[in-house]
Parts: C-alpha cells; structure tokens; sequence
C-alpha cells in the first residue's frame, strides 16, 4: 500500500481548489483548514486536528477539488493512494476499509452541504458570537441524565468536534455511531444512536443535531430534521440542552469558561 508521510510549514497548501482528487489524507499532528470560495469570501468548512481524515468525499465524488486545504500549524499527515485499498473479492478486508471510508466522507459532506446551501444555517452564523474558553465541561443536571452517564456528574470535553449518542452494546452498531459520550437509554429510546456533537466552525462554537428522532434542544432551540436548519450556537458560561422533548427530563448543562 502507497502511504508517505509528509510535513508542512504553517501558512502552505497540501491541495486547492482545481486540483485532481487523487488521494486521501490522515493528520498525524497539527491542525489543517478546509476551505472552499462562495462569492468571493473563503468559508472554514471544517477545522481538522490529529486523526482527522480529508480529501475522501471529493476522491469518491470528482475528479477534481472543489475545496483548498490550509495549514494553519505546522502539520504532518499521511497521504494514501485508495486505489491501493480496492483489491480483488478474495480480500474483503482492504474492501470493507475503502467502503467505511466512503460512508464517513458522505455523511461529512452532508454536514458540508448544509453549511453552504441552508438559508436558515447562515442565519444562525450571523446571530452566533465569537467567544474565547480554556475549558469545555457536560453536566448532567436531571437524575435521569445522571443515570445516563452512570453517576458521572461532570464530564471534560477535550478535543472537538464531540460527538453524542445511545450505548449500545453491539460491536457492529459502535462501529458505524462512534460517539465521545455514550448515554445509557433503555427503551422506548430518547436518544439516537448517533444523536448532536459538539462543533467548533469558524471559531463559534455550536451543537449540531445529527438528524436525531426525537431531535435536541438547546437554550430553549428546538433542533430537528424537519426544521430548516440544526445548528444553535452556544454562549460563554451555562447553556442547557435537553434531549429529545423537555418532558423526557433528560436534561444536561454545557460550561463554557
């Protein structure tokens, strides 16, 4: 298999926009910007740090980049042939890997998609505040949500995005819905499996809910699929948010300091 490590000095490009997508990246350390331009301004699409991967969806959708990625640190990453990984059918699995790293890059460019096309979206960026936080803390305020987290009242968010969702105790389901917080929820279920995250986007930071049942609320937002728009932006200091409807009193506290 075709891997090469690569460094990168702050300030350069690893590919921009018009180039062929040819290849997949992973960051082994340092922070690297996805950017794409939407009338004549740049938009962060995402901000990626160590384990991220990129380059995936346009290598599966186009031939060429429709975004730039930016070195904001130094950085140093892997770039991977996916050619290398389709093989013949006696070798499932190198075909398993390519078809998981298909899935993952569809459901980022979805995430993609809406911040580009949604009308809604770009409302809520324009009423969010920029804010400044040393630390990210999750506290479960309801005896419900303390039974959720088995007792943990306080929880330290470390490295975003921060992904959470149902426990579940199927290897398969924790594979394909790897959540950074598992809630414990018996049925009938409030929470999804693969239920909001955590998002920090152009320095606003924002809960993001992942097309949940039952949706999510936070600081009395409404967040669900049917709505226009799943993005609520959080504040300096306290913000609640409530899983599935407030009478499900599974209730937690989002401390940003």
């Amino acid at each position: 298999m075709s891997i090469i490590s690569h460094e990168i000095n702050s300030g350069n490009y690893i590919y921009r926009s018009g180039d062929k997508s040819d290849k997949i990246y992973f960051i082994t350390s340092g922070k690297i910007l996805i950017i794409k331009k939407k009338s004549q301004q740049k938009l962060i699409l995402f901000d990626l740090r160590e384990s991220d991967v990129f380059g995936d969806f346009e290598f599966f959708k186009s031939n060429v980049r429709s975004t730039s990625a930016y070195a904001e640190t130094d950085a140093e990453y892997l770039e991977i042939d996916p050619e290398d990984l389709k093989c013949s059918n006696e070798n499932h699995s190198n075909n398993l890997i390519l078809s998981i790293i298909k899935s993952l890059s569809i459901r980022m460019n979805s995430f993609c998609s809406e911040l580009l096309s949604r009308g809604e979206n770009q409302r809520v960026f324009q009423e969010a505040t920029k804010i400044s936080f040393n630390r990210i803390t999750i506290e479960a305020i309801s005896k419900k949500a303390m039974k959720s987290v088995n007792g943990i009242k306080l929880i330290e968010i470390k490295e975003l995005p921060f992904t959470i969702g149902r426990y579940s105790r199927k290897k398969v389901n924790r594979l394909f819905y790897r959540n950074d917080l598992e809630l414990i929820d018996k049925e009938p279920h409030i929470v999804s499996r693969h239920h909001c995250s955590l998002v920090l986007i152009e320095d606003l930071l924002f809960v993001k809910d992942l097309k949940s049942k039952l949706g999510t609320i936070v600081n009395n937002e409404k967040l669900k699929s049917k709505h226009n728009f799943l993005l609520a932006p959080l504040k300096q200091g306290e913000n609640i948010i409530y899983f599935g409807s407030k009478s499900d009193n599974l209730i937690f506290k989002i401390i940003i300091k």
